[in-house]
């Protein structure tokens, strides 16, 4: 059981110690730093944008590249392996074509506000590649596939044979 003096001694110790720490805050600063935004993900549909250009070809494939940016003020995610799904269209009208991944190994690579990603897409040379301007895709991450679409620009020649692959950093 607690004594009368022991009581008072506590209140006392309490009150002292509240006063102190309330003396090391300025006047009106609050003591909690606020928890920051981190923004949202990345990975989000609509969070990014994408560009498709042409890179140095062969007469046996021609090469482009598919870079996808996040939008300013997303937080980071990982993508991995190479996208899935990819619908390629010209001005809205879809081309036929099958996208098959490459067979290199990839790692899980960081995506976020300034930090891009890429893709290598491979078409064998024809005679007459498709036109297309639009790629809609699904990226991969390491818990699988995302299920909203990222959407890529740019003019590209797509046919049979075509190979896409793996996430790599920009």
């Amino acid at each position: 059981m607690q004594t009368r003096l022991a009581r008072t001694i506590g209140r006392v110790t309490a009150a002292v110690t509240v006063a102190a720490a309330a003396a090391t805050v300025p006047a009106g600063v609050a003591a909690a730093a606020p928890a920051t935004d981190p923004g949202p993900s990345a990975c989000s549909p609509g969070q990014q944008r994408g560009t498709i250009e042409a890179l140095p070809s062969t007469s046996e494939v021609a090469n482009y590249t598919l870079t996808v940016m996040a939008e300013p003020g997303t937080s980071p995610c990982y993508l991995s392996g190479p996208p899935a799904n990819m619908v390629f269209s010209l001005n809205g009208s879809p081309r036929a074509v099958d996208v098959a991944p490459t067979p290199e190994d990839g790692n899980a690579v960081q995506f976020g506000d300034g930090m891009p990603v890429t893709y290598d897409l491979h078409v064998p040379a024809s005679d007459g590649p498709a036109q297309a301007n639009q790629v809609t895709f699904n990226p991969g991450t390491p818990a699988g596939e995302l299920p909203g679409d990222f959407t890529a620009y740019g003019p590209i020649g797509v046919d049979a044979g075509m190979t896409v692959g793996p996430a790599k950093p920009f």
